[in-house]
């Protein structure tokens, strides 16, 4: 059994990052294009109606993106480090409890589309169903945990316990909904509901600014469960809930070491935070969270990137098979980005004190952190070398990437802490330092790619002399 999932997860993982993402898009051009199947559009108007679901969709997430880090930073004005760090915890909590899901909800993600373009109505009704059942499930486990911990609690803590008992119910339950969407019309109201909840991120701020820590939670809360709401509307796959061991077992063998991989990543990015939990308490870790906010905005320019490069290397590959090509591309774009992204650091390091100062006045003490994130934040190009592992299915570079990404990471703020006291400084250079080791590592695995494909390419040709 242990070789088996060592296999699987060698051979056919597939990185957090960029697997949802990629797998999303296909589905959605793919619907995009049925109405114009076996014909080759010519005029830019042509192009704009096949393509027009992927493009819809793909702005309405990006909106999503940059309206949920402009509406962090935008908290934080209210919500002071204690408050924050206690929420924090939570969300810590809920990132590890996502094991409950073990692989369904990713076989879902390619098992659902696969039976539907094979016209197995049957099979593909019976996954839905199993994954529900899961989903549902899964929801319910999130609620009930959370739901103990608020009964054990403190009275003055129980509201936002409560609230993360809905808002993790409400996640469970919804990547059920986004993963059994597959027309092209469907696509499009997924985009409508997430253009809806980007501009309602925005527009609630002010009730923060008047009711702070209670009202961010409620807040939450309203828009998960609208979001889950608006989902059901127009949903085709509300099939009655049911769990079936033969669709459980095709869930588990296709989605387990995908989701191996994808957990691993997630999780080994809180590590930076269960250290300064653990050391400091919620206080240092809504400190720390600061920084990480700064750091991630920062990040959505390399995520926005990813979202370009996947399907680009993908075709690029699938037409030429050149692995060389694709890591030459990868090395470039990740060099490239680094470069970019430098100039915005260096101003944002110049200005860091002036706007902690007038727009974030609960976390002046954190402006040193801040604009260490700022510099960790560039080494988020290193998430191209996954779109190119994945693009070329170099699974043995990548699963050598992930192992690296989780030591380096739990090892960077606990090696800094032998020379910082302070844990908040510790964990922000330690990160710092993991980030820019991932970053040559990154380098070095899609080199690798370049390599073996330059051997291959060699041995073919003298096969074929």
């Amino acid at each position: 059994m242990r070789a088996w999932f060592c296999r699987r997860l060698v051979r056919e993982a597939i990185p957090f990052v960029e697997y949802e993402t990629r797998g999303t898009l296909r589905a959605v051009k793919q619907a995009g294009a049925a109405d114009t199947k076996g014909r080759t559009p010519r005029s830019p108007r042509a192009l704009l109606t096949r393509y027009r679901a992927v493009l819809t969709f793909a702005s309405s997430a990006l909106l999503v993106h940059v309206a949920s880090a402009l509406a962090n930073i935008a908290l934080l004005r209210w919500v002071g480090p204690s408050d924050m760090g206690a929420w924090q915890a939570l969300v810590l909590v809920q990132t590890y409890l996502g094991i409950v899901r073990v692989g369904v909800v990713n076989g879902l993600n390619r098992e659902y589309p696969f039976l539907k373009g094979a016209g197995d109505e049957v099979g593909a009704a019976e996954i839905a169903a199993t994954a529900r059942f899961h989903c549902a499930a899964s929801a319910a486990a999130g609620f009930a945990y959370f739901s103990v911990v608020a009964s054990m609690g403190a009275p003055g803590s129980r509201l936002g316990t409560l609230s993360m008992a809905i808002v993790s119910a409400a996640q469970f339950y919804r990547s059920y909904l986004e993963g059994t969407l597959r027309g092209s019309s469907e696509f499009r109201w997924l985009a409508r509901v997430n253009g809806i909840t980007g501009v309602l991120q925005l527009v609630t701020l002010p009730l923060v600014a008047l009711g702070g820590f209670d009202a961010m939670c409620l807040r939450f809360v309203g828009l998960e469960l609208l979001g889950v709401v608006l989902l059901n509307v127009r949903h085709p796959a509300l099939v009655y809930p049911r769990p079936r061991l033969a669709a459980y077992r095709r869930l588990f063998t296709t989605g387990l070491p995908l989701f191996a991989s994808n957990y691993l990543l997630a999780t080994s990015s809180t590590f930076g935070r269960l250290f300064v939990l653990a050391q400091g308490g919620t206080d240092s870790l809504g400190m720390f969270h600061v920084a990480l906010t700064v750091q991630n905005a920062l990040g959505m320019v390399p995520s926005a990137l990813v979202l370009y490069l996947a399907p680009r290397f993908a075709q690029q590959f699938g037409k030429n098979q050149d692995a060389r090509a694709i890591a030459s591309r990868a090395v470039r774009s990740t060099s490239f980005l680094l470069v970019g992204l430098a100039p915005l650091a260096a101003i944002g390091w110049a200005l860091m004190p002036s706007v902690a100062k007038h727009l974030l006045p609960l976390y002046t003490s954190a402006v040193w952190e801040m604009r260490v994130a700022l510099l960790t934040g560039i080494f988020g190009a290193s998430q191209i070398a996954l779109t190119a592992f994945a693009a070329t299915k170099s699974w043995r570079p990548m699963s050598v990437f992930i192992a690296l990404a989780v030591l380096f990471r739990f090892a960077g703020p606990r090696l800094m802490a032998v020379w910082e006291p302070n844990v908040i400084r510790a964990a922000a250079t330690g990160a710092l330092a993991a980030e820019a080791a991932l970053f040559c590592a990154a380098i070095a695995t899609v080199g690798s790619i370049g390599r073996v494909g330059a051997l291959k390419h060699q041995r073919a040709s003298k096969e074929t002399r």
